[in-house]
């Protein structure tokens, strides 16, 4: 009965959306133009609180394609601001993912999928990094970990960065490997940080991301960790990472890690 109720519910919004949607791309007068605004806002919530992301997945499509020549519709920016405050809520994250673990292999769908998440704008981050908390399945989680890395690229690291932090080093591994695939300088100081994790796994990825971004701070935060940490394999990691990096002044700093390091095999490595 439950069930039925929430489906007649959910039926009743999507009828109640067409209508408004007819009024705000045609309004008498402005005071119903705003009138049918907040309306929306209400219904969006409506559909956020029951995690209908196909719904409104479906509805973003529309306002991105009606407008003169199937460009976005004037009206595209203030529907996306009223996204942004009705629909960012954890059922609708759990639901979107679960979406794209369906779509990922579907070009065109994954492309819908990653472009709605981009306009739902960096607030929705935090829930998309819980999401990754949860995933469980290897391919799945890469692939997220791809799209949030495309994600980071034009919304910028900030969440990221704190999330790494987080006492889960599962989640903070997987955080560090997204940081490198974004390729920001503004985030090599804070993932150099998390060479200190208790977690070699944590630590070993760190290592590989600061290959990857490079800069004086990646060049000075190897060959420390090289000159002082004990543990044989991941200082031989490291070592080969720094000695791959191309920044000017990679030759000399593993001049004075040789001169530091006591142990043999590691001196022959350097």
């Amino acid at each position: 009965m439950q069930t039925r109720d929430i489906h007649d519910r959910m039926r009743a919004v999507g009828f109640a959306i067409e209508e408004v949607r007819r009024i705000l791309t045609n309004p008498v007068m402005q005071a119903q133009a705003d009138w049918a605004m907040n309306a929306y806002g209400r219904l969006l919530s409506e559909l956020g609180n029951a995690g209908e992301v196909k719904t409104l997945m479906s509805e973003f499509r529309t306002w991105t394609t009606s407008g003169p020549g199937g460009q976005p519709h004037p009206l595209m920016g203030s529907v996306v601001a009223q996204m942004r405050k009705k629909v960012i809520t954890p059922v609708v994250m759990e639901n979107l993912v679960l979406n794209f673990t369906q779509v990922y292999e579907d070009p065109k769908s994954l492309q819908e999928t990653e472009y709605f998440m981009l306009n739902l704008g960096e607030t929705a981050m935090p829930l998309y990094l819980e999401e990754l908390r949860k995933l469980s399945d290897k391919n799945h989680r890469i692939k997220f970990c791809r799209m949030l890395a495309d994600l980071g690229k034009q919304l910028g690291v900030s969440h990221f960065i704190k999330a790494l932090g987080d006492d889960d080093w599962f989640l903070v591994r997987n955080i560090i490997l997204v940081l490198g695939d974004i390729g920001s300088a503004d985030s090599v100081l804070s993932v150099a940080q998390v060479l200190k994790h208790e977690n070699v796994r944590v630590r070993e990825e760190v290592i590989r991301t600061l290959g990857k971004l490079g800069s004086p701070f990646a060049i000075k935060s190897l060959s420390g960790f090289i000159a002082a940490s004990k543990e044989k394999e991941e200082v031989a990691l490291a070592i080969t990472t720094l000695s791959l990096l191309s920044e000017q002044g990679v030759d000399i700093a593993l001049i004075d890690c040789y001169n530091k390091i006591t142990d043999y095999d590691l001196k022959i490595a350097v």
